[in-house]
């Protein structure tokens, strides 16, 4: 026996089908079954599926299969076929080859794996012949749905052959959705019932803030589980700088908050009739957690994402105001100096005794420690803080508690009785105020996951997990 290396060529049709001749006279089809298995994971564990698919022939040699067969997303490396032959098999088996071919023309090919898995042999289905094909995952891709035909072909000592033709494919993958919030939408010449804007019912209200839009690009129908309650969050950020403005200098004090306006969403197909019967159609389907949705080839669907609560209805009558942080004067620096001795009769004085006895109050104790008369003691620091201590003590510029003092008022020279001290501050504009983000959308990722199939599979095993929302998007601006 040998065992020939077969082609594997990728197909982009929807199936293959034999054209029916209408000719009476043909014999009718002789109709058996075979059996297509697989694992998940390492050869021979993790047994995923168990698929039987009827075969049709006219001769009892060249078999076809109408229906698809549906793989996993993860496309397995090993395709077991138990194959039917005919009770007068008619020799040992010779060769056996495989090939999958997709598109018009020769098309492109790789070498694939064909082995015996077991001889032709009586079962409980009669005579049958298990093969194993290896390495479809090397070709058919794990994030794009493809369709191919699988033919193998087997050769007996006898020259006589059997063929067999079955379609292979992978989950649909072609499912386009759009998300758009509801101005958004109609802004772009999207249609909406005006009665989904808003769902009323005696204790629940709705409030439609965005619409998904899904499109079937593939060539069959299918079928989606949307998630009526996916888990979430609608909430925004603050950012707040407040300027704490000093005598002689600032400090700044941020904040940063967020603000939670709603977690509880419900997606709703978008309909004319959804108004009247949402309540009764939400508490159903809060049961099972999903709705399906059927879509032909090309169809589009739209469906609602609701919430509701205090929240939600603030962000819709405009109580969301986008704010910036706004430039501001603030003092940050200043040169204090007690008088100007070309211009100004004054004198710096020692009465640090005095406010000793008092425990040295305020910044008493820096107006004692050096000279503020522009001698060579100053220090500007310790003089900016006796300024403003002196300025702001309530004692007269004459009190002689004072250190910077003024000639007292009528004194027999004439001269002025004013404050002595001189303070030059120096300027610049900083950010503050309270500066608001984005109204965000953030869903947990899992819930958002939708098993798309196609509408003709019985099992979810082979369904490819889409997700329908986005994990992050802006609601406002």
């Amino acid at each position: 026996m040998r065992i020939i290396v077969a082609c594997l060529l990728l197909f982009s049709a929807c199936a293959f089908r034999e054209s029916p001749k209408g000719d009476p006279a043909e014999p009718s089809l002789i109709s058996a079954s075979m059996q297509v298995s697989w694992s998940n994971g390492k050869e021979g564990s993790g047994k995923l599926a168990d698929v039987e698919r009827q075969l049709n022939s006219k001769d009892g040699l060249h078999y076809s299969c109408e229906r698809p067969i549906t793989l996993p997303q993860k496309v397995p490396g090993t395709l077991k076929l138990y194959l039917p032959v005919s009770n007068d098999w008619g020799g040992d088996m010779d060769e056996v080859t495989a090939s999958l071919r997709y598109g018009s023309g020769t098309g492109q090919s790789v070498a694939l794996d064909v082995g015996l898995s077991k001889h032709v042999g009586e079962t409980n289905r009669g005579n049958t012949l298990g093969l194993d094909i290896r390495g479809l995952n090397r070709v058919l891709l794990e994030n794009e749905e493809s369709i191919a035909e699988l033919t193998v072909e087997a050769r007996t000592g006898g020259e006589k052959v059997y063929s067999y033709r079955l379609t292979l494919r992978t989950p649909p993958s072609k499912l386009e959705v759009k998300q758009k919030t509801r101005l958004e939408f109609l802004a772009n010449g999207g249609k909406l019932p005006k009665s989904v804007e808003k769902l009323i019912s005696v204790n629940v209200k709705l409030d439609l803030i965005q619409v998904v839009t899904v499109r079937n690009l593939s060539a069959s129908s299918i079928t989606a589980a949307i998630p009526i309650a996916p888990l979430g969050r609608l909430s925004t950020k603050f950012h707040q700088i407040a300027v704490n403005q000093g005598w002689c200098g600032y400090t700044t004090t941020k904040k940063d908050w967020d603000e939670e306006l709603s977690s509880e969403f419900y997606m709703l197909p978008i309909s004319s009739a959804l108004s009247a019967n949402f309540l009764e159609y939400l508490n159903e389907r809060l049961l099972t957690g999903t709705f399906e949705i059927t879509m032909e080839p090309g169809e589009t669907r739209h469906i609602g994402l609701y919430s509701r609560g205090p929240g939600i209805e603030k962000l819709l009558s405009g109580g969301y105001v986008p704010q910036v942080l706004q430039p501001t004067k603030v003092v940050k620096d200043c040169v204090a100096v007690c008088g100007d001795r070309k211009t100004m009769m004054f004198h710096w004085k020692s009465p640090q005794v005095y406010w000793k006895d008092q425990g040295y109050p305020g910044f008493s104790r820096s107006c004692g420690e050096q000279r503020c008369d522009a001698s060579q003691s100053y220090n500007r620091q310790k003089c900016n803080e006796c300024a403003e201590w002196e300025l702001q003590n309530g004692l007269s510029p004459w009190d002689d508690r004072r250190f910077c003092t003024s000639p007292a008022p009528g004194n027999p020279w004439g001269y002025p009785a004013r404050e002595m001290w001189l303070v030059e501050k120096y300027f610049e504009s900083i950010d503050s105020g309270i500066q608001t983000f984005p109204v965000v959308i953030s869903f947990e990722p899992e819930s958002t996951v939708v098993p798309v199939q196609f509408a003709d599979d019985e099992s979810t095993e082979t369904a490819r997990r889409v997700p329908v929302l986005k994990a992050n998007s802006v609601q406002s601006e």
